[in-house]
C-alpha cells in the first residue's frame, strides 16, 4: 500500500489564494472589494481542489491511466484552534495569528465547504480517499502519530509514503517517510539541517517559531554554529545546558514540548492510533 498524506488546511489555503491569482490575471474587472465567494467560485474550487490531489498520485507515485492500485490518500484534519492541546502549555500559542491583515480576500468559510461538502463527496467517489482527525490535535500531529503507525506495521517501507505540506515542522520525519513536498513541487528536505530529523527539530526548538508566537532561544547564526559543531543532538543539547541561562533552559523545555512530536500527549496519541488503524489500515487491508 502507498500513501499520501495531505495536510488539509495548507492544501485549502494554497488552492485559494491560487485561484484568487488566477482570477487576478484572467478578469481585469477583477477588484478585492468586488471578491465574494459565490457558486462560481466554490464550483471552480473544488474541481482544482480535485484535479490537484490526481495530479499529485500521478506524479509521486508514477500512476498512469486513473489506475489507483494499493494506494490510501489521507486528509489530516486540524482541530479548532481554540482547543489545541498546547494551549494548556502556553496560552499565547498562535494568538498572533489573531491579527487580520487588511487586504487578505480569504474567506473562512472555504472551510465549511471542504469540510461539509467537498471531502465528503470526494471520500464517496474515491473509496482510497480517507480523513482523519482528533478534537485536541493539529494536522502535524496526527501526521506524525499516523506515519509512526505505519512504520510499526511489519513490512511497511517509508518509500511507500509521501507528506504535502508546507511546515517545516514535518522535516521531524525525515527518517519515517520517503519525502515530504509542497503544492510548488518543492522538497522540503532541501531545507533540512544537516539530513536529520532529531537536529530539524531541536534547530526550531533553539530559533523558535515566530509564526506559531513561539520565541527563539538563541539567535539564528548561534544555533548554525552550535549544530554545525556537533553529529549527535546529545553533544548539542549538553554544550547548551552548560552555557544557557536559567531563563534559556526554561524557554528550550518550553519549545521543545510544544515544537517535539515526542511531546504529543499520549491520550492523543492514543486517539488517533486506534482511528488510523480503524479507518485507514484495517479498511486497507479488507
Amino acid at each position: 500500500m502507498r500513501y499520501l498524506i495531505i495536510d488539509t488546511s495548507y492544501f485549502v489555503f494554497f488552492r485559494f489564494y491560487a485561484l484568487i491569482s488566477y482570477l487576478k490575471l484572467s478578469d481585469k474587472n477583477f477588484c478585492n472589494e468586488n471578491f465574494t465567494m459565490d457558486n462560481e467560485f466554490i464550483t471552480r474550487f473544488s474541481n482544482l481542489f480535485e484535479k490537484s490531489i490526481i495530479s499529485l498520485l500521478k506524479r509521486h507515485f508514477e500512476i498512469t491511466r486513473n489506475k489507483f492500485v494499493n494506494i490510501t490518500v489521507i486528509f489530516a484534519i486540524d482541530c479548532c484552534r481554540s482547543d489545541i492541546w498546547r494551549l494548556q502549555l502556553f496560552s499565547e500559542y498562535k494568538a498572533n495569528r489573531d491579527v487580520t491583515r487588511t487586504n487578505d480576500l480569504f474567506d473562512a468559510r472555504i472551510f465549511e465547504h471542504v469540510y461539509n461538502v467537498l471531502l465528503p463527496s470526494l471520500i464517496r467517489k474515491y473509496s482510497f480517499f480517507r480523513q482523519i482527525c482528533n478534537p485536541n490535535a493539529e494536522a502535524d500531529d496526527v501526521v506524525a502519530i499516523s506515519v509512526r503507525c505505519l512504520n510499526e506495521e511489519p513490512g511497511f517501507q517509508n518509500e511507500k509514503c509521501v507528506v504535502i505540506t508546507n511546515d517545516n515542522d514535518y522535516l521531524q520525519l525525515l527518517d519515517q517517510v520517503h519525502s515530504i513536498y509542497n503544492l510548488q513541487g518543492h522538497d522540503l528536505s532541501s531545507k533540512s539541517v544537516g539530513g536529520c530529523a532529531e537536529k530539524n527539530m531541536l534547530y526550531k526548538v533553539l530559533i523558535g517559531d515566530p509564526s506559531d508566537n513561539i520565541k527563539g532561544v538563541l539567535k539564528k547564526s548561534i544555533v548554525n554554529k552550535l549544530l554545525s559543531k556537533h553529529d549527535d543532538v546529545e553533544s548539542i543539547e549538553r554544550e547548551f545546558k552548560e552555557l544557557a541561562t536559567e531563563e534559556q533552559l526554561r524557554v528550550f523545555y518550553m519549545n521543545k514540548s510544544l515544537i517535539s512530536f515526542d511531546h504529543i500527549p499520549e491520550n492523543i496519541c492514543c486517539s488517533v492510533k486506534n482511528t488510523f488503524y480503524n479507518q485507514i489500515l484495517r479498511s486497507s487491508i479488507a
